[in-house]
Parts: structure tokens; sequence; C-alpha cells
């Protein structure tokens, strides 16, 4: 199962991410962290602690495919579909390829009722990587 960081995919092992030690990021607070901190939230049953985290952090990372597709989620578990919407319009603009937000997609659609544009957003994840499964499972 891979996620990617800028254009380096990284590995999810156990569900938690692992970004390559190459990464040319230099902050304080890594985006890595900032997902992992978010992610454990939304396991957590906190949504609204995994929104503000992935929201606070796009600030410093914009365009972060983890911390877009993990934000979107958050918003959807909150049912903020616009917020969500928002997140992975841009997931998708900047990373096409990246199976995770087009499953999160299919999330969204189904969720709001549009079980046909569902399945074809989990279609285009399973062909863009066919041995994706939930990164939340």
């Amino acid at each position: 199962r891979y996620l990617k960081t800028g254009n380096q995919p990284v590995a999810v092992v156990n569900f938690q991410l692992i970004y390559s030690r190459d990464s040319a990021i230099t902050s304080a607070t890594p985006p890595q962290e900032c997902f992992t901190e978010a992610l454990s939230h939304l396991r957590a049953g906190n949504a609204a602690g995994a929104a503000s985290t992935c929201s606070s952090a796009l600030k410093e990372y914009p365009g972060d495919a983890n911390l877009l597709w993990l934000g979107a989620k958050a918003n959807l578990v909150l049912r903020k579909f616009d917020d969500s919407k928002r997140l992975l319009d841009e997931a998708v603009r900047l990373h096409p390829d990246f199976a995770v937000a087009h499953d999160v997609v299919g999330d969204l659609l189904f969720a709001q009722g549009f079980v046909g544009a569902a399945v074809k957003a989990y279609e285009q994840a399973l062909r863009l990587d066919p041995t994706s499964s939930s990164p939340l499972a």
C-alpha cells in the first residue's frame, strides 16, 4: 500500500504513514508528524481534531496529498461535505494518480447518495492501485 509525499511513494505499514528519508522538508513539524497526529485523532473518534490538524498543517504544506485526503475524510465524518469536496478536488487535481484520494471521493459521493458516481470513483482507485484497501481499515 502506498501513499505519496511530493512525487515520492511512501509505504503504509500497519496503517501508519512512513515518509521517505530523503524528503526536502525542514519544518519544525514535518507533514508526516501532522498526518500521524490527525490520523490518531480520527481513529480515536475525534474527527474535529483531525480536521483541525490537517487544516493547520495544510497552511504550511499546501498540496500535501496525505493531509488533503485525511482532512477530507475527517470533514466527511463531520458531514461537512463542501469542505471535504474542496480538499478532494485539490488532491485529485494535484495528484491525479493517487488512489487513496479517489477512494475517499467514492466515500464522499456514497455518503451524499450518489451511488453510481461513488462506484466509478472506487473503480478508478482500484485501476490506479489494484491492491488498494481502505487506509483507515
